[in-house]
């Protein structure tokens, strides 16, 4: 199985090594710190910004090392070439990140996601007597009297006091999406580009499914009636239920779909397993592995557009004949695979050889 990435815009080789270097710390803070509750958009992100404590702190480190504005030039360099988007960011973080004007947002205490604010917040509401919370309320910022009368108050300026923390952070993120003018774009198309950086709803619609991938699929079949049509057909069957299989797994948190070929890096590859995780089985990864991207197109015109060729070898006995085992041939620049036929006889031939190819063969090179 042979694959290569797709090419993208050209960028200046010291922005490569950063952008290489510290996107995966970079993006995980963000992603615990700015993100949408329950969001999964990006993965090893749990607990990445607690201390010993296990409550939230100020992200001083980040800040001072300039690691945000990194990772704002994540998020242009990502969307320059076509996805993802940071599809992860608080409505407020998104409205300052476009306009670097505080004072505009409107703020609500569903926008504080720090577990000591919130716990707080809590405790102003219900409290009949705030004299208990006095320090804790006038240590987030409140500078009047503590009173019961001043609840909406008090409330609002922690809420104050735990957003404004983060936008030194913001701003130097703002300062990375200078990259391909994506500053500009977001500042003249506010509206617009909002769905590239805010969750609209829990469905996250640019992760694609079973039903996505069989629908863009492009098969080259051979003539109507004929023994190698009928292959065909059934080696498509095979892979919409081998997609539907792994998104059932998924959604039942079951990962028996994947034990064959975790069970051959285990049997195959012990350098592998010690110095590399084996990659989790997933439609998005299939989707990964054949496109090079594992989400949807961003723009409406490029999804319109977007195909994964199917074609099939039937030669390979002929070619190769003393050969015992062939995997998919991949090419994630025109997103086309090559099925060997030879070798797909059946549905648990075709999840035995697709599993392999897939767990072993991530790293875009020939199993």
């Amino acid at each position: 199985m042979a694959a290569s990435s797709s090419s993208g815009p050209s960028k200046p080789q010291e922005l490569e090594a950063r952008v290489i270097t510290a996107a995966q710390d970079i993006i995980n803070r963000l992603a615990q710190i700015l993100q949408q509750p329950n969001t999964t958009c990006l993965p090893n992100a749990e607990h990445s910004h607690e201390h010993s404590g296990g409550q939230a702190q100020t992200p001083k480190d980040t800040v001072q090392a300039e690691m945000a504005r990194s990772a704002g030039e994540v998020f242009s360099v990502s969307l320059a070439q076509g996805g993802p988007p940071p599809c992860f960011l608080r409505s407020w973080c998104y409205q300052f990140l476009a306009t670097g004007n505080f004072d505009v947002l409107q703020l609500t205490k569903d926008d504080v996601d720090d577990t000591e604010y919130r716990s707080l917040i809590e405790k102003v509401e219900v409290a009949d007597n705030l004299t208990d919370l006095t320090e804790d309320i006038v240590s987030r910022g409140y500078t009047g009297l503590v009173k019961l009368d001043k609840r909406d108050s008090i409330i609002r300026s922690i809420v104050v006091h735990a957003t404004v923390r983060l936008t030194p952070m913001l701003q130097q993120i703002r300062n990375g999406m200078k990259i391909y003018n994506l500053l500009e774009v977001i500042g003249r198309h506010e509206s617009l580009c909002s769905n590239l950086f805010v969750p609209i709803d829990e469905n996250d619609d640019t992760a694609p499914d079973a039903d996505y991938i069989m629908s863009i699929l492009e098969p080259e079949l051979s003539e109507r009636g004929s023994p190698r049509h009928a292959k065909e057909n059934a080696i498509i069957n095979f892979f919409q239920d081998f997609l539907e299989n792994l998104e059932s797994s998924d959604q039942d948190k079951d990962k028996k779909s994947c034990e064959y070929g975790i069970q051959v890096l285990q049997d195959q590859e012990e350098y592998w397993i010690s110095k590399h995780q084996p990659p989790r089985m997933s439609v998005p990864a299939i989707m990964q592995w054949l496109t090079g991207q594992r989400h949807k197109p961003c723009l409406p015109s490029e999804r319109a557009n977007f195909k994964i060729h199917v074609r099939f070898e039937h030669q390979y006995k002929d070619t190769m004949p003393e050969h015992y085992i062939c995997y998919p041939l991949v090419s994630a620049c025109t997103n086309t695979i090559i099925f060997p036929v030879a070798h797909m006889n059946s549905y648990t031939e075709f999840t035995d050889v697709m599993t392999t190819a897939v767990t072993m063969g991530r790293d875009f090179s020939r199993v």
